[in-house]
């Protein structure tokens, strides 16, 4: 009949830490039905060291193995871990056959940690200033914000490093600001 057809299915998540860790939470379902559609291509938007992204990994091994595996990282700084998380990257990125990277860091890192598939750098958010004419509110004088102003936008959690920041942050001097938007 000429029109497209889809299902979509939504799996619940299994948080197995608490929702404020997204790295250790699964979902309910074993295979993604990938065994009925058989995908060319799987895309996972998760980071690389979740259980998740583990998990559809692993179904697209077991139920679609001649899919194609696509993630993508932001991670552009190659913080420590624990062994049983190196071992789970490792496979992950093991089985992986190209990954969308925020920014060039973000190669580098992968590179250290032994990937050898394709990557591609596609920053997701930014202006283009083209398309872009409504006039900013003078907000460093409505703030009361010092000369020199550093910016934060992001989960504050303790896993984005926002206790870090502060602390350097307050040993820089009184002519800096620091402007936090987010929230846990």
């Amino acid at each position: 009949n000429g029109k497209s057809q889809y299902e979509l299915r939504q799996f619940p998540a299994i948080w197995l830490a608490g929702k404020e860790d997204p790295h250790r939470s699964l979902l309910r379902t074993f295979d993604f039905c990938m065994h009925k559609f058989q995908p060319d291509i799987v895309q996972a938007e998760s980071d690389i060291e979740t259980l998740g992204t583990a998990q559809v990994a692993l179904a697209t091994k077991l139920f679609a193995s001649k899919s194609k595996l696509v993630l993508f990282t932001w991670q552009n700084i190659l913080r420590p871990r624990r062994r049983s998380v190196k071992m789970l990257v490792n496979w992950i990125l093991g089985v992986t056959n190209h990954i969308f990277c925020a920014n060039s860091e973000a190669v580098q890192v992968l590179r250290q940690q032994q990937f050898r598939g394709s990557t591609s750098i596609v920053p997701l958010f930014g202006v283009d200033n083209r398309y872009t004419s409504l006039p900013a509110p003078d907000i460093r004088q409505e703030l009361n914000l010092k000369d020199i102003v550093i910016g934060y936008v992001g989960r504050l959690v303790a896993d984005k490093g926002v206790e870090l920041l502060l602390q350097a942050v307050a040993r820089l001097g009184s002519k800096i600001s620091l402007l936090l938007v987010g929230d846990g």
